[in-house]
C-alpha cells in the first residue's frame, strides 16, 4: 500500500503541512499549477514582538500573470535575503534554539539561484530532516497528469500508483469524494489539532510558519508535531 499527499511547495509551511507528510509514503509536489499571488507559495506568518506578520519573498511578476510555480523567480534586484535574516533575528534572536535553527537555515538562504520553488523545497527538506520524516518526494510535472480539480488529482494518484490519499480540509470545496473512492483509492481527511509549544512574545499563536516552531523548540520540534493528539 502507498499513501500520498499532494500539495504545492509552499514557502516555509506550517506544521499542518508536515503532519500530512508524516502520515504519507510519498509527497507529490504539485509544481505544475499556477502561482497564486498573495497566497502561501511565497509567504508565511511569523511572530514578532509587535504581532504576527508576513515573511514574504519578492517575486518577479511583471508580464507573468499565468506563470507556473516551477517557473516563478524571486526578484533579485531586492536584498531580500538580508531583510529576511534581519527580520528573523529581531523576532527570534532570544529564542532558545535560534542559533541551532540559523545554522541550518542560513546555508539554504545563501545558496545561489533565484528559483522560488528551489528555495521552498530546500526549506521543506530542512523541515523533513528536523521533524524526522522519511518520505519519498516526486514532482507532479513528471507525471504529466490531465484534467482539472478532482479529475487531475485522481490522474496524479493513478500515475503514481497510490491507493490512499491524505487531503487537507480546504479541498472539501472542490474534491469529489465519491469519484476518488469509486476509483478504488481510500480518501483520508486530515484531522490536525494544532499542538501548543513554548513561544516568544505573549500568548500562543497557532498556524505560523514551521520556522516559529524550529526557533522555539529546536530538536524537540518532532516531538511537538507528534504530540498533536
Amino acid at each position: 500500500m502507498t499513501t500520498a499527499t499532494i500539495h504545492q511547495p509552499d514557502f516555509a509551511p506550517w506544521l499542518g503541512f508536515f503532519d500530512r507528510l508524516q502520515m504519507s509514503d510519498v509527497y507529490l509536489v504539485m509544481d505544475d499549477v499556477q502561482f497564486i499571488r498573495r497566497g502561501w507559495h511565497h509567504r508565511d506568518k511569523i511572530k514578532t514582538a509587535q504581532d504576527v506578520q508576513w515573511l514574504t519573498l519578492p517575486i518577479q511578476k511583471s508580464g507573468k500573470f499565468e506563470q507556473l510555480i516551477s517557473e516563478t523567480l524571486i526578484d533579485e534586484s531586492l536584498d531580500w535575503r538580508t531583510k529576511h535574516l534581519k527580520t528573523l533575528q529581531c523576532a527570534y534572536g532570544k529564542a532558545q534554539w535560534f542559533d541551532w535553527t540559523m545554522q541550518r537555515l542560513e546555508p539554504v538562504y545563501n545558496r545561489a539561484g533565484n528559483s522560488m520553488m528551489g528555495l521552498n523545497m530546500d526549506i521543506i527538506h530542512m523541515g523533513l530532516e528536523i521533524l524526522d520524516i522519511p518520505i519519498q518526494v516526486k514532482f507532479t510535472s513528471e507525471l504529466r497528469a490531465q484534467g482539472q480539480k478532482t479529475d487531475r488529482i485522481l490522474d496524479i494518484l493513478r500515475r503514481a500508483n497510490v491507493d490512499t490519499y491524505i487531503s487537507g480540509l480546504g479541498a472539501r470545496a472542490y474534491l469529489d469524494d465519491a469519484l476518488i473512492e469509486d476509483a478504488g483509492i481510500r480518501l483520508v481527511w486530515q484531522d490536525f489539532p494544532h499542538p501548543v509549544y513554548p513561544q516568544l512574545h505573549g500568548s500562543f499563536a497557532p498556524m505560523l510558519s514551521c520556522l516559529d516552531c524550529f526557533f522555539n523548540c529546536g530538536p524537540d520540534a518532532a516531538k511537538v508535531l507528534r504530540s498533536k493528539k
